[in-house]
């Protein structure tokens, strides 16, 4: 039996639900359309460990990606992330080697994170 208000039974509604499943509307973008490629870029990352407290800053920061805490070993993801400034790459005494066994980047790249988006340039110097 159909709806209440119908007079057709339910195998024709069912038949005439089958001719209309050939239709398909293809969501694929046209042969010649051109989809751009973004790749992922550093930003400039503040860390906090919830585990141990221990807190840094990272100028190798990616979306999505942790670091592990130094002293506890814990995946910790950025709270705080910004585009680079020119600052950031002013030399300080608090510059340290970034970690390569700590940067999740690094590690899925299986090289230095630093380089990434390089030509030809599989390490650091």
């Amino acid at each position: 039996m159909g709806c209440f208000w119908s007079n057709e039974s339910e195998p024709e509604r069912y038949e005439r639900r089958q001719n209309y499943s050939s239709v398909r509307i293809s969501a694929q973008a046209p042969y010649n359309c051109r989809v751009p490629v973004v790749k992922p870029k550093a930003l400039f990352g503040e860390y906090k460990c919830t585990a141990c407290g221990r807190s840094w800053t990272s100028r190798l920061s990616w979306a999505n990606t942790y670091n592990l805490c130094n002293r506890c070993k814990k995946p910790v993801y950025p709270f705080n992330q910004r585009e680079l400034r020119p600052s950031d790459f002013a030399k300080s005494s608090d510059n340290q080697e970034h970690k390569r066994d700590l940067c999740q980047m690094c590690q899925k790249l299986g090289y230095y994170c630093g380089n990434y988006g390089k030509t030809n340039i599989k390490s650091r110097k």
